[in-house]
């Protein structure tokens, strides 16, 4: 089951690398393609215009949430890696959450290398934010569990 554990974190971690890769324009397409379907699902009855509109609206707000969402996976993903090899006690959590600020950091700095995208230290404190969540909910879940 380890191994699995540790697959998955793998994977996991090569789907964000996968995103960072994406050129801006690429990863500009990938946010209006969903948000377009978003759109098309409330309201089959929406115009180019008013879908232009809602992604231009929500295109921010998809992205950070995309971030945190993913950032909570790979949170998860981490603590329970790190739990096969520590007891569970703070110490895991902190490790758990650099273990994500790492990662996070190393996936901004990846982005200036790629065409079209840019490095920001907001998004690795958001990213950091929604993996230090994940940890810490999976963290006082199993804590409340023993009681």
């Amino acid at each position: 089951m380890k191994w699995f554990k540790i697959i998955l974190l793998i994977l996991w971690m090569g789907l964000i690398f996968s995103f960072s890769n994406q050129t801006g324009t690429s990863s500009s397409s990938l946010s209006t393609k969903v948000l377009t379907r978003i759109a098309i699902t409330i309201d089959k009855d929406m115009t180019d215009e008013e879908i232009d509109e809602f992604v231009d609206k929500y295109s921010f707000i998809i992205r950070k949430v995309a971030h945190l969402t993913i950032y909570f996976i790979l949170g998860i993903l981490a603590y329970i890696n790190l739990k096969e090899y520590m007891k569970v006690t703070p110490a895991l959590v902190i490790y758990s959450i650099i273990f994500c600020l790492v990662y996070a950091s190393t996936d901004e700095i990846h982005q200036l290398l790629v065409n079209g995208r840019s490095g920001n230290i907001y998004d690795v404190i958001l990213d950091t934010c929604g993996s230090t969540l994940a940890i810490l909910i999976s963290y006082y879940s199993r804590r409340r569990l023993k009681k």
